[in-house]
């Protein structure tokens, strides 16, 4: 019965313990219905959407750890816009400028994470 309630206890103080480290960690999570928000808040500038990504892009999310320098992020596109914005890589070689980049062609969806 002992070990029982050692247990528990340790699963308590686990628990209040990751909830302290999830409280105290710096992310921020934007999203941005369009391009020209993106822009407004200079989050390009910021170094936090990639300034590749094409001007129709739409439903853009970004996320970045602050204590990390860590950032992801995805949005779709237009496809008038995709052959521009596939010429910034090559076939074998998704990456671009400290970020890499999935693309999903048939759904004009992309995610980058930061290198």
């Amino acid at each position: 019965m002992r070990g029982y309630k050692i247990k528990i206890i340790f699963s308590i103080l686990s628990i209040i313990l990751l909830f302290l480290i999830l409280i105290n960690m710096d992310i921020d999570r934007n999203t941005y219905n369009t391009m020209e928000e993106v822009l407004d808040d200079k989050a390009i500038k910021r170094g936090w959407i990639p300034a590749i990504i094409p001007t129709s892009s739409y439903d853009i999310t970004e996320i970045h750890n602050i204590d990390t320098n860590q950032i992801d992020g995805n949005f779709f596109y237009h496809e008038k816009d995709e052959m521009s914005f596939l010429s910034h890589f090559n076939e074998d070689n998704l990456t671009w400028n400290g970020f890499i980049f999935m693309i999903d062609r048939d759904n004009n969806f992309v995610r980058f994470k930061s290198l």
